[in-house]
């Protein structure tokens, strides 16, 4: 089995970047058949996908594009990963904004050392390995962005990092890291003197040997906000002061602190505020706020385009059931396009488009289309009801269709709103999937506002968090 090393990030060009000591020092076996690329794109093409483009380093793969979805990307690393030939394919993402940021990091936990993040070159796992002393596993990517000086500078902090009871190092851009737990004021000032000939930025924090215990707050909760001026505050609860220095890097600018360090946040409590701070990068003003395990954003994005950068950068990195959006989009006028000849429908569409309609009012009343709670993310067990809408579907295909999307009361009537638009974007992209043109479908949400059944009740509830379907009305044709 070929090894596909997966991991989504914000999606803008996605770049597969792989690279090991064995591929960097390989031999003759190492190379390519010369006819490696031309198989590899023939693959894509042959499965209609456009998209992606190929490179290889020797016989590892790496893709480059802007897949439509997951799975759109998934298809393209299994077929390159086919492709005879090829060693390897693995994906890393670069993307616009806050998250195109170079980071590599390195966690001690007293008896080895774990790297992840990114690195230059597998030289540098090797000159990093020697400066640690201690075992090192690493799942760090290949990258070429690296800060100047980065592998002395990254060398000298694993030195110090494995001095500590234990600790955490980072190199966000510019920004160097460092923290834990010194066993003695001696070791934490020989560290200070250590680091203290380095030009990037250093912030270092470092615990006492004996500390007082942090209190455990339920539910966890955290704040972070930005102005209309782009300044960004945070409040409430955070687990460590390692967290404030990588927000400044991420936010790229000064943060006003406002938290207090406490236990009890969720297991996946940093990679879900670093995603909040990131996510207000593509907002002229908002809060991202965390409630327990629940995480909302609001505000106003730039643009249009910002907007769904947000949604899929939460969709990819996130857990999007645990996140709810409300954004407000600016309008933008634009020059009104020209006005479309009405669609000519063939001689049997009437009766076409009444047994369409009659199928799927069928489909929708089963009420089969079931998602995550408070999610847009379509449960598997949706998929034999996908199946057949896509057939019904078919049978009618000069028939275009509203995909109508509806929730219950529970919740604010905005979000709601939100929510049922996504849910019905969904439901379109699981029907492009199945091979239904994205020219017939259209997404509406009309969130709480059309209920069929009473909400006061969990079963007139359930019968109103749906998905309904209409045919778009079209012009008779012009004698």
């Amino acid at each position: 089995m070929i090894p596909i090393f997966l991991r989504w990030g914000v999606p803008a060009v996605v770049t597969v970047l792989v690279g090991t000591a064995a591929a960097v020092l390989g031999n003759g076996t190492d190379m390519p058949p010369p006819d490696l690329r031309a198989r590899a794109l023939g693959a894509l093409r042959a499965a209609h996908i456009d998209w992606a483009d190929v490179r290889f380093d020797l016989r590892d793969a790496y893709l480059i594009g802007t897949p439509p979805s997951r799975s759109a990307l998934e298809s393209a690393l299994t077929l390159v990963a086919d492709v005879q030939g090829v060693r390897s394919v693995s994906p890393t993402v670069a993307a616009t904004d806050a998250s195109d940021t170079f980071v590599f990091r390195a966690d001690f936990d007293g008896k080895a050392v774990t790297l992840s993040g990114r690195l230059n070159t597998a030289a540098d796992l090797t000159v990093l390995t020697r400066a640690a002393g201690v075992p090192v596993t690493s799942t760090a990517r290949p990258a070429t962005d690296a800060p100047q000086g980065f592998a002395d500078l990254a060398g000298a902090l694993l030195g110090a990092l494995v001095t500590l009871k234990n600790g955490h190092a980072e190199v966000i851009g510019t920004t160097a890291l460092l923290s834990g737990e010194a066993p003695d004021a001696e070791t934490s000032a020989a560290i200070a003197k250590r680091l203290s000939g380095f030009a990037v930025k250093l912030t270092i924090t470092l615990a006492a040997a004996s500390t007082p215990p942090t209190p455990v707050v339920t539910p966890y909760a955290f704040t972070v906000s930005k102005a209309p001026d782009g300044r960004v505050a945070t409040a409430g609860t955070v687990p460590n002061r390692l967290l404030d220095a990588r927000f400044v890097a991420l936010a790229g600018t000064s943060v006003t602190n406002g938290t207090t360090i406490a236990e009890g946040a969720p297991a996946d409590f940093a990679e879900g505020a670093v995603l909040a701070v990131e996510a207000l990068t593509l907002l002229t003003t908002g809060t991202a706020m965390l409630s327990g395990e629940a995480w909302t954003i609001k505000g106003e994005a730039r643009d249009a385009l910002s907007a769904d950068r947000l949604r899929s950068l939460i969709a990819i990195k996130g857990k999007p059931e645990r996140w709810i959006l409300a954004l407000n989009v600016p309008i933008v006028a634009a020059v009104p396009a020209p006005q479309p000849k009405p669609k000519q429908p063939a001689a049997d569409d009437s009766a076409a488009r009444a047994a369409c309609a009659t199928s799927l009012a069928a489909l929708a009343a089963q009420n089969a289309l079931v998602f995550k709670p408070g999610s847009a993310t379509l449960l598997d067990t949706s998929n034999p009801a996908l199946d057949a809408l896509a057939a019904d579907l078919a049978a009618c295909p000069h028939a275009d269709v509203n995909v109508e999307g509806h929730t219950d009361t529970d919740g604010e009537a905005d979000i709601n709103l939100e929510l049922s638009v996504a849910r019905a974007e969904a439901v379109i992209a699981a029907l492009i999937e199945r091979g239904v043109s994205p020219d017939r479908l259209y997404a509406v949400g009309y969130g709480e506002t059309r209920p069929i059944a009473s909400n006061d009740t969990k079963s007139g509830k359930q019968a109103n968090r749906r998905i309904a379907f209409s045919l778009v009305e079209t012009d008779a044709a012009t004698p």
